[in-house]
Parts: C-alpha cells; sequence; structure tokens
C-alpha cells in the first residue's frame, strides 16, 4: 500500500502462502525468516513489515510526511506500528485459523488480543482524528 501512495513503481511477485511457497529457497534466499513480506528495491533486500514501511518513508517521503522525524511523533508512529503488527494482527490470524479449518485451541486467545488492540485504537482516536 505505501508504494502506491508514494506513487513509487513496483512488481508485485504473487507468493502462494497457504502452500508455503515463502519457504522454499527463492524466497528464503530474500528473507531468512521465511515470512511475508519482502522487498528488493534494486538489491537492497528489507524484509518485515514495519521495516519496510520506514525504509519507504524515509528513503522516498522526502517530505516526512509518512514517517516524521520529531522524535515523539516517530515514537507515536512506531507504537501504532507494533500494536498493528500485534494485537490487530491477531485478528488476520483468527481468521485464518477459521478459514483454514485450523485447529481452534488459540481462537479466543488471538480474538481477546484483537480486540484489546482495537480498544487501544478506539481510544487513540476519540482524542483525535489520527494516531500519531
Amino acid at each position: 500500500m505505501m508504494l502506491g501512495v508514494l506513487a513509487l513503481a513496483h512488481d508485485i511477485v504473487p507468493v502462494d502462502w497457504a502452500k508455503g511457497e515463502m519457504k522454499e529457497s527463492c524466497f528464503t534466499d530474500i528473507n531468512l525468516r521465511a515470512q511475508l513480506p519482502a522487498l528488493d528495491d534494486n538489491g537492497r533486500v528489507i524484509w518485515d513489515s514495519q521495516a519496510i514501511l520506514v525504509y519507504l518513508a524515509r528513503h522516498y517521503d522526502d517530505a516526512g510526511v509518512w514517517f516524521p522525524g520529531e522524535p515523539m511523533t516517530m515514537t507515536r508512529v512506531m507504537q501504532f506500528l507494533m500494536l498493528a503488527n500485534e494485537e490487530i494482527a491477531a485478528l488476520a490470524w483468527a481468521r485464518v485459523t477459521i478459514l483454514m479449518q485450523q485447529s481452534r485451541e488459540r481462537l479466543g486467545e488471538l480474538q481477546e488480543k484483537g480486540r484489546a488492540g482495537l480498544a487501544v485504537l478506539e481510544d487513540a482516536l476519540g482524542e483525535s482524528n489520527c494516531v500519531a
């Protein structure tokens, strides 16, 4: 999404998560963690969604709109990136659990973690129309 926001030309290479293609050597050569996403920017390989967002914003957003340099604002952005990566992502994992008909052993835990993250987000948005 950030590539589009910054109007950067890019190619999307499909990786079939359900088939585990990210664990094949053609992908692990790019990302040793064998996790999605990964970015190859002219030979600069970056993995982890937050690292990719920070890289793109710092490298291509000269105005500093998407990842501000002021320490407290930057800290706030990082806090909400981590919230998205942990608590909010738990909701996506809960959905995957249901769609892929996996063991529902952790389903309640994932849903509760996601609800807690949404509550934090709601509280933050109650104070302002943006979180940073």
